[in-house]
């Protein structure tokens, strides 16, 4: 406990020719420095109160601030994923279409060359068939 003024100055000497003015006057300021004092107590009990307030909100915003870094990670990883199935899944079905496209161009030119010595045949053998006429016709020609 904080010992008063006036009872610190009770026992030197000239105590006794405090005057009772002097002694409330001593005691006002005691009263307003212990109320002093004790403001000051209240407000930095009060300042603590806040700074713990203030830390716990911080923290707390650190923490919701986390969790949204963690989930927009996570759905940017997602999203890559989903962008790297389509692009391997369209890279696939490209591959499968020029392979289809290959063996439809092999097909028709398959198809052309069969048509081809097909007609080459026809042409051979109308050709033939000319020259066959035509050697009958001398043939007849000469046993006339």
């Amino acid at each position: 406990p904080m010992k008063s003024p006036s009872s610190l100055c009770s026992g030197s000497p000239g105590a006794s020719s405090l005057s009772s003015e002097d002694a409330e006057r001593i005691q006002k300021l005691e009263r307003r420095i212990l109320g002093a004092a004790q403001f000051q107590v209240e407000r930095d009990v009060l300042e603590e109160f806040r700074y713990r307030d203030y830390e716990q909100k911080l923290q707390e915003e650190e923490r919701t601030w986390q969790a949204q870094v963690s989930t927009v990670r996570k759905l940017r990883a997602e999203a890559a994923q989903r962008r790297k199935a389509q692009h391997e899944e369209v890279e696939d079905r490209r591959k499968q279409m020029q392979g289809h496209l290959a063996h439809a161009r092999e097909a028709k030119v398959s198809h052309q060359d069969a048509s081809s010595a097909r007609r080459v045949c026809e042409l051979k053998e109308a050709q033939r068939r000319r020259l066959e006429e035509r050697r009958n016709e001398q043939l007849e020609r000469s046993k006339e």
